[in-house]
């Protein structure tokens, strides 16, 4: 009687390494292909949340009568949001020649009175980022896998009063008390009027977007979504000025 030789069908510690190899690599390809759009989603909607904050700080300062401002890290993804105390446009501060407006003026607000003698210049200027918490009130940041890669803000007169001599370089920022560089500041007047400001966003995986404040009207809009390489803003996409200082 022939014995049969018995085949064995089991799999060698190779095959099982190779296939779970194979699998290994379709599963970032798969990973990769699905992680763009939703990045790109990301990128889209922390445009929007820029644009959202920003028309409601200016309705924000119309309605109250006092001056904010915006700033954003450059390379990271925090931003933050200031309310400054100024006579020139705040109602609220009792002044001692003309308390009968100051009065009028304050039911319309609804502020409370302070007093001229009561005031410091630490009221009337803009600090340095993170040292002002007293009037800081609101910080926030974008979506996870984007952050701000570089802004511009228009210079005039009256940006100027406020930050005195806090930019530094071009001009466009400032080293703040946490060592981490802000951007120029944004501010939104109680007339309606803002500064002119635009700030590129960009994504873990280099895609762009702009977002531009219109000064005299305060409106707000955005281009499309692009690669570095087809970028055609302003800024400086490609690299972005402060991507070596993004924070981990």
């Amino acid at each position: 009687m022939l014995r049969k030789n018995s085949l064995s069908f089991g799999m060698t510690l190779i095959e099982m390494m190779i296939v779970l190899a194979i699998v290994v690599v379709l599963a970032t390809l798969a990973l990769s292909i699905a992680n763009g759009p939703l990045l790109d989603i990301r990128l889209r909607k922390s445009a929007d949340l820029i644009q959202t904050e920003w028309t409601k700080l200016r309705i924000k300062a119309m309605e109250d009568g006092h001056l904010y401002c915006f700033r954003s890290t450059l390379g990271g993804e925090k931003f933050q949001v200031d309310k400054i105390l100024d006579v020139h446009f705040t109602a609220g501060v009792t002044d001692k020649n003309n308390a009968s407006l100051n009065s009028e003026r304050q039911r319309q607000i609804g502020t409370e009175s302070l007093d001229y003698d009561d005031l410091t210049e630490e009221d009337f200027f803009l600090q340095s980022p993170q040292t002002n918490q007293k009037s800081t009130i609101n910080k926030s940041q974008l979506p996870e896998t984007c952050f701000f890669a570089d802004s511009y803000v228009e210079p005039d007169v009256r940006a100027g009063y406020y930050t005195k001599m806090m930019t530094q370089g071009d001009g466009q920022g400032q080293i703040g008390y946490d060592g981490i560089y802000w951007s120029a500041p944004v501010f939104f007047y109680p007339d309606g009027t803002t500064s002119t400001a635009t700030f590129l966003l960009k994504n873990d995986i280099g895609k762009c977007m702009e977002v531009h404040l219109r000064g005299l009207t305060g409106v707000t809009t955005k281009s499309s979504l692009s690669l570095p390489d087809n970028y055609r803003g302003s800024l400086n996409a490609r690299n972005g000025r402060h991507s070596e200082t993004r924070e981990k």
